[in-house]
């Protein structure tokens, strides 16, 4: 039969109840769960009083609207989502790679348009805040594969590994990085999510980073490292020329890039800046034996 359904999309019309029970998305992995929107039609908008749904083992709310729902299908929303499980969102990767979990809420407007998945990530843009707590880095310790990139230092991180005291060594040893919890502003556009004051925290170490993820899984971060103060120093008690990366407050301090696509992630810090600092700190020291010297041949 044919049902001229257009015009009466053009007036208001009361949705009392859309309920999706399954909906699968080619580029995410996750699954949507028991989605359940409420919406009107009002003047060819869709308008979303809310939709809940579950995804990745937690829960999301959102409302908004969609312009022009018949031609362009500009979406405006807000969204909000309650302990997600990031691993979820992940790609499978390898047994015993680098992998990511954590409980995840974000709270943020987005907007894109298009009603084709290729449309919406194309012009999907937003801004908003993220929350991550119980967060792990299996497989990889975070400190660990920065000082195993300090090649210019020979022989130099094994010594350091193997006279640390039994309570710094484990730190070192252990096959994972846990984060305390995060709170940061975030902004995508272009398929990448940005970040630019991330505070990231562990029990060796806390960055302040500023870069991307990519939608492709790309990761591309700059950051500072700063080692606490009571593990700096006993780092530079078991080898004292990491002491030419301390800073005044007695805190070690490496620049460092993490780059690459999940799962085969890079933490290389600056080589020319451990360099420069090496250099200023052995050209001391040589002057310093330079000045004793003459003076006791005075």
């Amino acid at each position: 039969a044919n049902v001229a359904i257009l015009p009466l999309l053009r007036n208001e019309v009361q949705i009392q109840r859309i309920f999706i029970p399954e909906l699968k998305l080619d580029q995410v992995r996750p699954v949507i769960e028991g989605m359940d929107i409420k919406a009107q039609f009002i003047n060819n908008n869709l308008v979303i009083q809310k939709a809940t749904g579950f995804i990745a083992g937690g829960k999301f709310t959102a409302t908004g609207i969609v312009r022009d729902l018949i031609s362009a299908q500009n979406m405006e929303l807000d969204i909000k989502t309650d302990n997600v499980n990031v691993m979820d969102f992940a790609p499978e990767v390898p047994k015993g790679s680098p992998v990511f979990r954590g409980g995840l809420d974000l709270d943020m407007r987005c907007s894109s348009s298009g009603f084709t998945q290729e449309a919406i990530l194309k012009t999907f843009k937003g801004k908003g805040n993220a929350k991550l707590e119980k967060a792990v880095l299996e497989n990889m310790n975070v400190l660990n594969a920065a000082l195993d990139q300090l090649s210019m230092l020979p022989g130099l991180v094994d010594k350091l590994k193997k006279s640390l005291p039994e309570k710094y060594a484990g730190l070192l040893s252990q096959n994972f990085t846990a984060f305390k919890p995060m709170n940061a502003g975030f902004e995508i556009k272009d398929g990448r999510i940005l970040f630019d004051k991330l505070l990231v925290e562990s029990d060796a170490f806390y960055l302040a980073a500023r870069g991307s993820v990519g939608m492709d899984q790309s990761l591309e971060v700059n950051a500072n490292l700063f080692i606490p103060k009571d593990l700096s120093g006993a780092f530079t008690d078991s080898v004292p020329e990491f002491k030419c990366l301390m800073d005044d407050k007695g805190v070690i301090t490496i620049p460092l890039e993490v780059k690459g696509k999940i799962p085969n992630i890079t933490v290389m810090p600056n080589l020319n800046y451990v360099i420069q600092k090496l250099a200023i700190s052995k050209g001391q020291e040589l002057l310093n034996k330079l000045f004793k010297s003459t003076r006791q041949e005075k």
